[in-house]
């Protein structure tokens, strides 16, 4: 059955899937290290990226929500 609505609001999807796939690619690996490689971004931005989204760079990908993926997107959409 297909849903009305998307289960959350991202400004790109493509941004939602890279973050998401990234994340469970190097799945022991900290958020900051794995969004590191996976939008090329220095550590410094990351943490920004981290901060404004309200999720804490030192976990891992899959202790994260669907919700907390999409803050993280939509927060690296400002510096993609």
């Amino acid at each position: 059955m297909m849903r009305e609505r998307a289960p959350v609001d991202v400004e790109s999807e493509e941004m939602l899937f890279r973050i998401i796939r990234g994340s469970f690619h190097m799945r022991r690996k900290q958020l900051l290290n794995t969004l590191e490689a996976t939008l090329e971004l220095p550590k410094e931005k990351i943490e920004r990226l981290a901060r404004h989204a309200r999720v804490d760079p030192r976990r891992r990908g899959e202790t994260l929500t669907l919700d907390e993926f999409a803050k993280l997107a939509n927060a690296a959409m400002d510096y993609a």
